[in-house]
């Protein structure tokens, strides 16, 4: 039997997690309408590919994990098995787009290189250790979850009491990761920005990119410190947040690197700063003018790409 005191600290945290996953899901329905002409005019009409796979996987994942997420705060469970289950689904659903997330922000930086084979062979093996590393911790962290299952309490949900400090220790591989991702980006925006500091598309392959972890990187570290001095039950309220921020701004790069490079196809007398190949900055494929007018023709593409 919980004390009153207890009891109303629990259902303060558990209001509290539930405002963050209803902002979260309202944050990611808002960005999509935001950004759903751009998908239609960049993204539907290009040819299947890894990078279309990839940018579908990122930009739908999260309705169907989001609100998952919510439903852990709405459903009435009936033991402790049922609350883990429900954790697990999520909680796997989160780090494979995380990950996939990361996953365009390693290559797109191994881009950035002129697709060196050395650093590609390291970026590689620095993805795997890390990711290795983190898939480990949350499988620790989902063992060790407990859940409060009180038939009486007045709020519905999956109420973490105690859990294991790993979920800490995944936050902070990803700031470290994140850190060496972005070194690796600074030192390459410094030489560019010596001979390319004035065109459109070093802002936003290099100010956006950065940016993108900066924001990323802030939140991870708002995300340690709740975890490290909050009760448990507030151990996953920035969890909607942090996948929901992952997928827009990967969304956003992806979408505007490729309206940046239909911008130089349209301007061939412009130089870009950087090769625009297949591999480069993640922009296989883009739509013909035939499906989109404001596209220019292939002539001018391959033109531009040779």
């Amino acid at each position: 039997m919980l004390s009153p005191e207890t009891a109303n600290e629990i259902d303060l945290d558990v209001r509290f997690v539930t405002s963050f996953d209803v902002a979260s899901l309202a944050l990611l329905v808002f960005d999509y309408f935001l950004t759903l002409d751009l998908e239609v005019a960049l993204i539907w009409p290009s040819g299947w590919s890894l990078v279309k796979v990839i940018f579908l996987i990122n930009r739908y994942m999260p309705f169907i994990d989001v609100p998952l997420a919510l439903y852990h705060q709405l459903y009435r469970p009936q033991s402790e098995s049922s609350c883990r289950s429900l954790y697990i689904s999520t909680a796997w659903m989160f780090i494979l787009g995380i990950g996939l997330t990361e996953f365009v922000l390693v290559y797109r930086t191994w881009a950035l290189y002129d697709n060196s084979k050395p650093l590609g062979v390291a970026l590689l093996i620095y993805f795997l250790a890390f990711w290795i590393a983190i898939c480990y911790g949350l499988s620790r962290f989902l063992d060790s979850l407990r859940f409060l299952i009180d038939p009486n309490f007045p709020l519905p949900g999956c109420i973490i009491i105690d859990a294991s400090d790993h979920l800490a220790f995944d936050w902070i591989l990803l700031m470290v990761f994140e850190s060496g991702i972005l070194l690796l980006m600074l030192n390459k925006a410094y030489r560019m920005y010596l001979t390319s500091r004035s065109t459109t598309i070093f802002r936003t392959v290099y100010r956006d990119g950065i940016m993108y972890y900066v924001y990323i990187y802030i939140l991870s570290l708002v995300n340690l410190i709740y975890i490290r001095t909050q009760s448990r039950a507030l151990v996953v309220v920035l969890a909607s947040l942090q996948r929901v921020v992952h997928s827009v701004l990967t969304t956003r790069l992806i979408l505007g690197l490729r309206q940046e490079i239909v911008d130089y196809q349209r301007s061939p007398r412009q130089t870009p700063p950087f090769s625009l190949d297949d591999g480069a900055i993640l922009m296989q494929e883009l739509p013909r003018s035939r499906n989109n007018p404001n596209i220019p023709p292939p002539s001018r593409v391959s033109a531009v790409e040779s």
